[in-house]
């Protein structure tokens, strides 16, 4: 899990796709379950940590899911648009403008990817990983 530099769900094909740093690998499970299951995997379930991070932020629409200390996962977009994409915030390195309402993300092994959405999405929940993972990072050292 702490590879994953991002994930998708195909609901035309009911198949999880899976973007590690290394591999690519597809999965029968939705993107609910698979994070669920790595939650689980952690100590919490993802309706727990969705909770955490709601608290935390004072936030309701696509809030980060926290799976473990290297993998802050976070959505582009709501969790029932049939275009979401989650990334792993602790492996993106940029971000870089190339029209309007396309962004290209470079993760910290240099691979990229292309997508079609306004870079100001991806810099507004970066953000709140980085507030958040903030947060979190206060109350374990005081």
């Amino acid at each position: 899990m702490n590879e994953l530099l991002f994930m998708l769900y195909d609901y035309k094909q009911r198949k999880l796709y899976l973007r590690y740093a290394d591999h690519s690998a597809t999965s029968l499970e939705t993107i609910d379950s698979f994070i669920d299951r790595c939650c689980l995997s952690n100590g919490s379930s993802m309706r727990g940590r969705i909770a955490g991070s709601r608290h935390h932020l004072g936030m309701i629409s696509k809030p980060p899911v926290i799976v473990n200390r290297e993998c802050c996962l976070f959505p582009l977009f709501g969790r029932m648009n049939p275009n979401n994409i989650w990334f792993n915030y602790q492996l993106l390195e940029k971000t870089v403008k190339l029209d309007e309402h396309l962004t290209k993300v470079i993760f910290k092994n240099q691979l990229s990817l292309i997508i079609n959405v306004n870079i100001r999405i991806i810099r507004q929940q970066v953000s709140r990983c980085h507030q958040l993972l903030g947060i979190l990072n206060h109350f374990n050292y005081n």
